[in-house]
């Protein structure tokens, strides 16, 4: 079945831990419109989710690859169903893409290009279709 941490050392291979201010991003703004960029993958308003409070720079400069790991698991992870899914590869691709363009999409172009209903969810047909051998 799929593991949580290869999954998460994939994705942050290509997010990278480097702090991204990046004045063109249409995202990552804090809940009172400050605008700071991202780190890790995470963006300043998942940032403020996982310290349950408004986030500033030093915060996003500072956050360790430790706040993402866990608040990744529940979000993205067990939305798509990793633990249950047999082939890494398929976890690593899913999760990466859920982190970003979001698991709904990332789960209907899955869907899509299996020939299975959109449903934007890893129900049991969708899983069944990843487990097949």
């Amino acid at each position: 079945m799929g593991n949580y941490r290869e999954a998460f050392e994939y994705a942050m291979g290509i997010e990278g831990g480097e702090f991204n201010f990046d004045s063109s991003d249409k995202g990552s703004f804090t809940s009172d419109g400050r605008k700071l960029g991202s780190k890790w993958g995470m963006t300043s308003d998942d940032l403020e989710k996982a310290l349950g409070r408004v986030c500033t720079k030093e915060d996003m400069q500072n956050c360790t690859i430790d706040t993402p790991m866990k608040f990744y698991k529940p979000k993205y992870w067990d939305t798509i169903r990793g633990d249950e899914i047999k082939k890494q590869y398929f976890c690593n691709k899913l999760f990466e893409s859920g982190l970003n363009g979001g698991v709904t999409s990332a789960i209907k172009i899955l869907q899509e290009s299996a020939g299975l209903p959109k449903s934007g969810k890893i129900d049991d047909l969708t899983l069944n279709a990843l487990n097949y051998d």
